[in-house]
C-alpha cells in the first residue's frame, strides 16, 4: 500500500506518483539518494523508478538509521517523502504567513538560497537568446524577452517546486529531538542539491521549522543546453532530466 505523508507541508499538492519499498529497491535508493555523499546528479534514480518524464513524488516508509556528514544519526520508523509544490515564493521566503506557520519559530528557518528569478533567466539564458536573435531576419521572429516568452508560453513553466520530509508531526515534528536532526539531514541534502542536478538551476532553497514538520522546499528553473531546437540554451523539463539520465515513455 502506498505511504502518504500525514500532513502536507503548506504548498504541496496530493501525489502522482508514489513509490512503495516494493517497487524496484525503492527504500534502499531513496536512502542513499537522501545520505550519501556521493549520490546520483539526477533528481530520481530512473533504475529504481522506472521511466518518468515528470519528477513526479515518492514516498517510503522503513526503519532506518540516518547518518551524515555530520554525524547526526536518527534510529526510528520514518516516512521519508518528496512530491511537488505550487511553488509559492512569497510563502516560502515568508512574505507572508499562512494560518498553520508558528511565528515564534520563523526565525529558526534556514535559506540556502534566494536570488531574483528574473535575474537568474538573464544569468542563464541572455547569451544564447542574443545568439537565437541574431539568426533572424524578421523582428516578429525575435524573442525580446524570454522572461516573458516562457511566462506567456503554454509549454513550459517558469519554474518548478520540489519539497522533502522526513517524517511527519509524531515521530519528527518541529521542535523535537529527532525533528532536529531530521532537519540536519535535510540541510544537508539542500545544500548539495545544486551539485548533483547541474541541469536544475536552484534559485530559491528554504528549511521550514516553523510548521508541523520540517521540511524545504526546492525551486529551480529546468536547463537544457547544447540544443539544436530554439535557444541552445533554453528552458526544458523534458531535457533538462533526459541530460541527467532520464527517459520517457511518452
Amino acid at each position: 500500500m502506498p505511504v502518504h505523508c500525514q500532513h502536507l507541508p503548506a504548498g504541496a499538492r496530493k501525489s502522482t506518483f508514489i513509490l512503495t519499498p516494493k517497487r524496484g529497491g525503492g527504500v534502499k535508493v531513496l536512502l542513499r539518494y537522501f545520505l550519501t555523499e556521493k549520490v546520483t546528479k539526477r533528481l530520481h534514480q530512473p533504475a529504481a523508478y522506472g521511466n518518468m518524464g515528470d519528477v513526479g513524488n515518492v514516498a517510503a516508509k522503513m526503519s532506518l538509521t540516518f547518518r551524515t556528514r555530520r554525524r547526526v544519526v536518527i534510529s526510528v520508523g520514518v516516512t521519508i517523502s518528496g512530491m511537488t509544490g505550487r511553488g509559492s515564493i512569497r510563502h516560502n521566503n515568508r512574505s507572508f504567513s499562512a494560518a498553520n506557520i508558528d511565528r515564534s519559530r520563523t526565525g529558526l528557518n534556514v535559506t540556502f538560497c534566494q536570488e531574483d528569478l528574473k535575474q537568474v533567466y538573464h544569468q542563464v539564458f541572455d547569451e544564447a537568446l542574443a545568439a537565437y536573435n541574431a539568426k533572424k531576419k524578421k523582428t516578429r521572429d525575435k524573442i525580446p524577452d524570454y522572461y516573458e516568452h516562457i511566462r506567456q508560453g503554454k509549454q513550459e513553466k517558469l519554474f518548478h517546486e520540489v519539497i522533502f520530509q522526513i517524517g511527519n508531526k509524531d515521530d519528527c515534528g518541529c521542535g523535537s529531538l529527532d525533528g532536529d536532526r531530521a532537519a540536519a539531514v535535510l540541510s544537508e541534502f539542500a545544500e548539495t542539491f545544486q551539485e548533483r542536478n547541474p541541469h536544475l538551476r536552484v534559485f530559491n532553497a528554504v528549511l521550514h521549522m516553523d510548521e508541523a514538520t520540517p521540511h524545504i522546499h526546492i525551486d529551480f528553473v529546468p536547463v537544457a543546453t547544447e540544443q539544436t531546437r530554439g535557444l541552445q540554451t533554453r528552458v526544458s523539463m523534458k531535457q533538462a532530466l533526459k541530460q541527467q539520465g532520464f527517459t520517457s515513455r511518452r
